[in-house]
């Protein structure tokens, strides 16, 4: 089999392997396995990919918010519906994508709530893409799922020109959230 590891030069995509493989190891309990995809095998980011959606929801929480402590900004869980967390003093909601076959990641479950900020983390095989967006650009850019639930889509080999001022790299990503 083929290291996927091997793959993996980005140092902020290894740091956030890094705190995936210490929740992994210390929350055994929100990691239900599903079948697996043989391409995944390898992956450092399969166990995320096997979660149940509600578990996939969660984890993408904790990882974001641990990450951002790690890197130096304020991270506040609150107890308000439809908002996830509070860093740097922004209301966010999280979303977290594992990659489709067609290439593209689609986070979904967007309300039109009292937040400031989308966080949308998608996870690859070897990769991990972050878009801090402003909730007036994802609701303008996002498409109906079902009934008041939005998605918004976002090819990473070619994605749309608005989407690229908002990260991509978990580098940008972060330095999106220092500037608030």
């Amino acid at each position: 089999m083929f290291n996927l590891m091997k793959l993996i030069e980005d140092p902020e995509v290894l740091s956030f392997k890094e705190v995936g493989d210490h929740l992994r190891q210390n929350d055994s309990d929100l990691i239900k396995a599903k079948e697996n995809d043989i391409i995944w095998n390898d992956s450092p980011f399969d166990w995320i990919r096997r979660l149940a959606p509600r578990a996939k929801g969660r984890i993408g929480k904790i990882l974001i918010s641990n990450w951002c402590t790690q890197k130096g900004l304020e991270v506040e869980e609150i107890k308000v519906k439809n908002i996830d967390r509070v860093i740097a003093g922004k209301r966010v909601v999280i979303r977290l994508s594992t990659l489709w076959e067609n290439g593209e990641y689609k986070f979904q479950q967007l309300l039109d709530k009292e937040y400031d900020q989308v966080i949308c983390l998608g996870i690859s095989l070897c990769n991990v893409h972050c878009w801090v967006i402003p909730k007036e650009v994802v609701w303008e850019k996002c498409v109906s799922q079902h009934g008041k639930d939005r998605w918004v889509s976002i090819n990473v080999s070619q994605p749309d020109k608005w989407v690229t001022h908002y990260g991509g790299r978990l580098e940008q990503a972060i330095d999106i959230m220092k500037k608030w």
